[in-house]
């Protein structure tokens, strides 16, 4: 399955300037029903290793910089962009009926790395979160 990054993404901050998901004007391309369309997951379990995530309340690698900065960032805070920009995708597990998991209402349980982690494979570094709806 291949994956797109959701609209608020760090990577289209980094495109399309800093504070683009928080300014952008609701017309904007990247925010029409086509796009959003095209790029949502669709149906059934979105359970994944690698890829964009499918974030159930906002992109989960601002929530990942956050704890990772350590501090309390604004979150508009332009540090907070870049370090969420710095985060990847390791795997991704769906609430599932047929495995008998349900993480709160309907909710994903995320977890994240930063390439250079990655590639050495120090997954001791790797952040969770989880969203629900």
């Amino acid at each position: 399955m291949s994956t797109a990054p959701s609209y608020d993404h760090p990577l289209l901050h980094e495109v399309f300037g800093a504070g683009f998901g928080q300014t952008a004007e609701p017309e904007h391309p990247l925010r029409g029903d086509e796009l959003c369309s095209a790029i949502s997951a669709g149906e059934g379990p979105l359970h994944q290793l690698g890829g964009c995530t499918c974030p159930v309340q906002g992109d989960v690698e601002y929530e990942v910089a956050q704890a990772a900065l350590g501090v309390s960032v604004d979150w508009c805070d332009h540090a907070l962009a870049c370090e969420a920009g710095r985060w990847l995708l390791l795997a991704q597990v769906d609430s599932d009926d047929n495995a008998n998991m349900m993480w709160g209402d309907v909710g994903m349980l995320y977890w994240l790395i930063r390439p250079e982690d990655l590639t050495a494979r120090r997954f001791d570094r790797a952040l969770f979160t989880w969203q629900c709806s």
